[in-house]
């Protein structure tokens, strides 16, 4: 997403949550006592997988940005059309993810002793 600088991303906004957490901002009181377990649950597995899909798309990124200048000029666009079946547009914005996330999602999977 475009932000009105023309950024690919807001960097004013949080940038992940850590693994597993979900906002306290939601009152679940005042959901019906019988579903409250089952919109915890959702929510936890959403944000589980928002945090796989960021770590997974800075994997790609820092993949692309590793081999780029080794395929040599002229190889790059048909390997990444024909070998990974994506666009450059789609492999700028992978590598763009690895540049902004890549050590935040470093500092929360780095083991705390």
């Amino acid at each position: 997403m475009h932000t009105a600088t023309g950024d690919l991303f807001d960097r004013s906004a949080p940038a992940i949550a850590k693994p597993g957490s979900i906002s306290t901002g939601f009152k679940y009181s005042a959901l019906p006592a019988g579903i409250v377990g089952e919109a915890r649950a959702v929510a936890k597995r959403i944000v589980d997988s928002q945090q796989l899909h960021l770590e997974m798309a800075v994997e790609a990124g820092r993949s692309l940005a590793g081999i780029k200048d080794k395929l040599g000029h002229g190889n790059w666009l048909p390997w990444l059309e024909q070998g990974c079946g994506i666009d450059q547009r789609t492999a700028q914005r992978y590598m763009a993810t690895a540049d902004a996330f890549g050590q935040k999602i470093y500092k929360l999977r780095r083991p705390t002793a």
